[in-house]
């Protein structure tokens, strides 16, 4: 899969990406966010909300064939958070 892009604004952060089958937001909880498509309606998108208590933001987009494309980790002091 393919990122084609990643902004954040202020606790908020939006991916595009290639049709994936998910996109995920690891922000350091057992619990990460994430957006769910499938075949016949696969995500393209998402925009998450970053928790006051995330230690970190990595994103990761999963396709139907098992690939996946991370991002690098941010930090909140990175991220101005």
């Amino acid at each position: 899969p393919e990122i084609k892009e990643l902004v954040f604004d202020g606790n908020r952060v939006h991916i595009e990406t290639s049709e994936a089958m998910q996109i995920t937001m690891f922000f350091g909880s057992k619990a990460p966010s994430c957006v769910r498509g499938t075949l016949e309606n696969p995500v393209t998108q998402a925009d998450f909300e970053i928790p006051e208590d995330a230690k970190y933001v990595r994103l990761n987009v999963y396709d139907f064939d098992g690939r996946y494309a991370d991002t690098r980790g941010f930090s909140m002091k990175e991220l101005g958070l």
